[in-house]
C-alpha cells in the first residue's frame, strides 16, 4: 500500500504526456523527442527518490512512538489555526479584490456576480482599470508571510480531528474551509476551489489509507465533509467550463450554443483536432475535453519551446517568479532574462501563458539538473508519508498535500513556488517537519515540567 501513491503520481505524469501527444490539440514544436526523453528520466528520478525512501531504514521506524503530543497541541488550539487562516482569507480577499475594507461587506453580492456574471467580472478585473485606485497596506500584506500556512494546515486539521471538534469549532472551521473558496469566486477564478478539492481528496485518501479497517465509520462521521466535497465537485464542474468559455451563465445554459475555444490555440502552429458531432451533448463533452486538455498540457508546449533556448543560471530563484519579481525590483539583478519562459517569450509569452513547472526548475539547474530535483522531490514525497503512516502527524500531512497538489500541476505551471503564499506554506511546514522530533522533544519537556509544578 505505501507504493499506491507513486503508481498514482506517475499515472498522472505520464497521463499528462499521453495527453498532450495525442490529445485533441495538435501541440507544435520541434523539441519532442527531447521533450518526451526527459520528461521520462524525471518520471523515473521520481520513481527512485520514493522508493529509496521505503527500502531504507529511518530513526522513524526505529522510534515509532506516536506524535500524538504534537498533534494534541495543533487540535488544542485549533481555533487559533481556523481564527488566523480566516484573517490571513479576509486580508487576501481585500487584495484580490481591491475593496475598500477588510471586512468584506459585499461578500455574497460579489459572490452572486462572480457566478451569474462570470464573465463581465472576469473583464473588469482583466481590464486593470480599478487598480489605481486601490490603496493597499503593505506592512498588512506581509502578515500573509507567516498567516497563509494556516490556510493550507485547515483542511487536514479539519479532516483529521473532525469528530473530536465541539459544533463550534466544526463552524469555525467550515468557515475558514470555505471563505477562500467565496473570495476566488468574486474574481472568478477557479484554481482555488480546484486546490481546495485536490487537497481535501489528499488528506481522506491517506487518512483512509492509515486507517482503512474502520473506512465506513471514518466516513460516516465525516458526513458533512463529504457533502461539501461532492457539492463543491459538482459546482467546479460547471464552473470551470464556465470560466474556461469566457461567457455568463445564461449563454452556457443555451442549448446548441457554441462558446469560443482558448484564444491562443487559433494561432496557425495549433490546431484542434475536428470532429463531426451529432447533437450539441457530444459538442459539449469534446469541447470540455479540449478546455481541460488545454488547461493540463499547454505548460509542456512552453517547455517545447524553452527546450530550444540556452542555459543561463538563475542562481536560484528561477523557479520562483514572486522571487525573481521581487529580487529585481529591489535588487535590479536583471534574474528574469536568464530565464527560459523570458527567452521563448516571442513564441510563448512569459506570463499570459503557462510553462511547465519543469521549466521554472531548469531555470536554476538546467533541463538535465531536473532528474536530481525530481529525485529529490520523490525522496520528500515519501519521507512525509512515511512519517505521516508511521506517527500520524499532521504537520506531515499538510506537507504531502501541498507536495501532491505540485504532481497535480506539474504539467501545467508551477503552482506551490510561484505565489507567496504557496511558497511560504511550504518553507515553513518544511521547516517544521523536519524539526518535528525537537518540537515534540521540547513539548513534552514543558507538559512535564507544567505537571511537575502542579
Amino acid at each position: 500500500m505505501v507504493y499506491l501513491p507513486l503508481i498514482c503520481a506517475e499515472v498522472v505524469f505520464i497521463g499528462s504526456v499521453i495527453l498532450y501527444m495525442f490529445g485533441p490539440i495538435e501541440w507544435s514544436g520541434s523539441q519532442n523527442i527531447k521533450l518526451i526523453s526527459l520528461l521520462l528520466s524525471y518520471f523515473i528520478a521520481f520513481a527512485i527518490g520514493y522508493i529509496y525512501v521505503f527500502k531504507m531504514k529511518s530513526k522513524d521506524e526505529l522510534y515509532t512512538e506516536n506524535t500524538s503530543s504534537l498533534n494534541d497541541v495543533i487540535l488544542k488550539y485549533s481555533w487559533v489555526v481556523f481564527s488566523l487562516s480566516i484573517i490571513a482569507s479576509l486580508i487576501l480577499h481585500r487584495n484580490l479584490t481591491h475593496s475598500d475594507s477588510y471586512i468584506p461587506y459585499t461578500l455574497f453580492k460579489d459572490f452572486y456576480m462572480g457566478v451569474f456574471e462570470s464573465f463581465e467580472v472576469r473583464q473588469f478585473y482583466a481590464s486593470g482599470a480599478f487598480a489605481d485606485k486601490f490603496n493597499g497596506n503593505p506592512l498588512v500584506s506581509s502578515l500573509l508571510l507567516f498567516l497563509s500556512v494556516f490556510k493550507y494546515i485547515t483542511p487536514v486539521v479539519l479532516v483529521s480531528f473532525w469528530d473530536k471538534f465541539k459544533l463550534k469549532y466544526k463552524i469555525l472551521g467550515i468557515v475558514s474551509l470555505l471563505l477562500p473558496v467565496m473570495s476566488s469566486i468574486c474574481i472568478t477564478v477557479n484554481a482555488v476551489i480546484i486546490n481546495l478539492l485536490i487537497t481535501l481528496g489528499i488528506v481522506f485518501f491517506f487518512q483512509l489509507l492509515k486507517n482503512r479497517k474502520n473506512i465506513l465509520s471514518y466516513l460516516k462521521v465525516r458526513k458533512l465533509l463529504i457533502f461539501i466535497i461532492i457539492s463543491l465537485s459538482a459546482f467546479m464542474t460547471f464552473y470551470f467550463y464556465l470560466i474556461k468559455s469566457g461567457v455568463s451563465v445564461d449563454v452556457a445554459l443555451q442549448e446548441r450554443s457554441r462558446v469560443d475555444q482558448f484564444k491562443f490555440l487559433e494561432n496557425d502552429d495549433i490546431k484542434i483536432k475536428k470532429h463531426k458531432f451529432s447533437n450539441s451533448y457530444s459538442w459539449f463533452l469534446n469541447d470540455y475535453y479540449v478546455k481541460l486538455s488545454a488547461y493540463v498540457t499547454s505548460g509542456y508546449q512552453g517547455m517545447n519551446y524553452a527546450l530550444s533556448q540556452k542555459f543561463t543560471s538563475s542562481f536560484g530563484a528561477g523557479h520562483s517568479i514572486f522571487i525573481q519579481r521581487n529580487l529585481d525590483k529591489f535588487l535590479n539583478l536583471g534574474l528574469r532574462e536568464r530565464t527560459y519562459p523570458y527567452k521563448s517569450s516571442q513564441k510563448w509569452h512569459e506570463y499570459e501563458k503557462w510553462h511547465s513547472a519543469y521549466t521554472y526548475f531548469a531555470n536554476d539547474v538546467s533541463f538535465y539538473g531536473v532528474i536530481g530535483v525530481m529525485f529529490l522531490f520523490g525522496y520528500l514525497l515519501a519521507s512525509t508519508i512515511k512519517v505521516f503512516l508511521l506517527k500520524e502527524c499532521v504537520i506531515s500531512l499538510s506537507l504531502t498535500s501541498l507536495l501532491v497538489l505540485q504532481i497535480f500541476y506539474m504539467s501545467a505551471n508551477n503552482q506551490i513556488f510561484a505565489l507567496l503564499e504557496y511558497l511560504t506554506s511550504f518553507w515553513i511546514l518544511l521547516l517544521l517537519f523536519s524539526f518535528r522530533d525537537k518540537i515534540k522533544n521540547n513539548i513534552l519537556v514543558r507538559l512535564s515540567f507544567s505537571r511537575n509544578r502542579a
